[in-house]
């Protein structure tokens, strides 16, 4: 199962493993930021709505049926985990995924769990 070839109990890892291992825990942090910002049902659908494109918090809030003051909660949370970006459109404040990364996982799980989220 392992390709790896088996290493000796003598046998010390070399500069190459250790700073694959640093990027690999570094990475491994940012997906767990991602995974827990994606543990909570109404921050989970408010990915979603925003997979469709640009939404201001009241049109977060009218789709979702919470109060204005939870999602703008949810949006601070989400862009403090660098997850959505906000642009301000003369009044209101637009908020959208920020990249790739977000958007790929919300369509993984709206293929697999929201059949009418588009991503």
């Amino acid at each position: 199962m392992n390709d790896l070839p088996p290493r000796s109990v003598d046998e010390k890892p070399t500069s190459k493993t250790m700073v694959d291992m640093a990027l690999m825990s570094d990475r491994a942090e940012e997906a767990s930021a991602l995974m827990r910002a994606l543990g909570n049902s109404h921050r989970l659908l408010i990915l979603c709505i925003l997979s469709s494109g640009e939404a201001s918090v009241g049109e977060i809030q009218e789709q979702l049926g919470l109060r204005q003051s939870l999602v703008s909660q949810h949006l601070t949370r989400l862009r403090a985990d660098d997850l959505v970006t906000a642009r301000r459109s003369q009044q209101f404040m637009l908020y959208s995924l920020k990249n790739d990364v977000v958007r790929d996982m919300i369509g993984v799980l709206c293929t697999h769990y929201m059949d009418n989220c588009r991503a």
